[in-house]
């Protein structure tokens, strides 16, 4: 059983691509909060089994913490020098390659947004396709560098994509 009513429990994702965690139960309450850290350069999706109920009534917010567990956003750019891209999220079933956003350019354009998955049926389902077709979840890909400005100023690093959070429940939610 997974059962947390104050502070902080971190699992550990291993820089593993799928993490998935089996429990009799989980019950997050009082206080309690679940978080993670270390996940894959391209994110991480976990999936949470329980056997029986899931409760989470804890007044942490929020009390599953799963952001940036996505992919790694790109490295800002030294003194007149340009930013890194972002890196592109575990790929599911789209070919692109392309889907972080670029870094910034200096004296040029600014970076560019990452591109939607080419297959937008991905994004929104209905309740019934997700189960007849089972799961389709991606983490969110990193973004661009800034470039860097005038000595001594440095861009910015680029934000670490969402990550994905599955839980299964056979009890009561």
């Amino acid at each position: 059983a997974l059962s947390i009513t104050s502070g902080t429990t971190t699992i550990n994702l291993g820089n593993a691509k799928v993490v998935t965690k089996n429990y009799t139960s989980i019950s997050i309450t009082g206080t309690g909060q679940l978080a993670f850290s270390n996940p894959h350069a391209s994110g991480t999706i976990i999936i949470l089994k329980s056997q029986g109920a899931v409760i989470l009534t804890s007044s942490a917010d929020p009390n599953i913490q799963a952001s940036n567990l996505g992919a790694a956003g790109g490295a800002g750019g030294a003194a007149a020098s340009p930013g890194s891209d972002g890196t592109t999220a575990i790929p599911l079933s789209d070919s692109g390659t392309n889907h972080h956003g670029t870094g910034g350019t200096t004296g040029g354009p600014n970076g560019v947004g990452g591109a939607i998955y080419a297959n937008t049926g991905l994004y929104t389902i209905t309740a019934a396709r997700y189960q007849a077709f089972g799961r389709f979840v991606s983490p969110g890909s990193g973004g661009g560098g800034g470039a860097g400005g005038t000595a001594p100023n440095t861009g910015g690093a680029g934000g670490r994509g969402g990550g994905v959070l599955v839980v299964e429940c056979a009890g009561d939610l």
